[in-house]
């Protein structure tokens, strides 16, 4: 994950006041250091649009999955109790909801994690599956190069007739 900021904020990876060659180059050296990254997430915590719009953009030359912070929910930002008991709640939540694809960051402790574990253990008798981010990528890939055939062959298809 890396964060779009203000001149000011030196945690943040592209800063607004940044020349634009230094964060292009910037952009091609991470693409080129971490080629089999499934992802990229930007963080805009400033919002920042059309900084993070450009800089989005000039990934997407390198790498086909480049998304905002917007694609997951962040437990370690959340008040409320157990960050595991929040995770739980909040699957079935968004499930009942109608969404499909949930994708959360989280921080356990090791204790955390065992109670993840059996948690997720009662999520998976239910019929819920867990996956990483790459899998869930390359499925949505997937259908959508699925749709493409799709529409192609239609395109065909009318072309005959005429």
């Amino acid at each position: 994950m890396y964060s779009v900021g203000v001149e000011d904020d030196f945690s943040a990876d592209f800063r607004d006041k940044m020349p634009e060659k230094e964060w292009k180059s910037k952009i091609k050296s991470i693409s080129a250091s971490f080629p089999k990254s499934s992802a990229i997430i930007l963080n805009n915590p400033e919002e920042l649009y059309k900084y993070e719009k450009a800089v989005r953009e000039q990934f997407l030359e390198y790498r086909p999955n480049v998304f905002r912070d917007t694609l997951y929910t962040d437990l370690t930002k959340l008040d409320g109790g157990h960050p595991v008991e929040i995770m739980y709640n909040d699957i079935i939540a968004k499930s009942k909801a109608g969404k499909k694809y949930l994708i959360y960051m989280a921080e356990f402790s090791p204790a955390d994690f065992k109670y993840y574990n059996d948690k997720m253990y009662e999520l998976r008798k239910k019929g819920y599956k867990f996956v990483s981010l790459s899998r869930i990528l390359k499925k949505v890939e997937a259908k959508k190069e699925e749709e493409k055939q799709v529409t192609d062959s239609t395109n065909v298809s009318i072309k005959d007739e005429k």
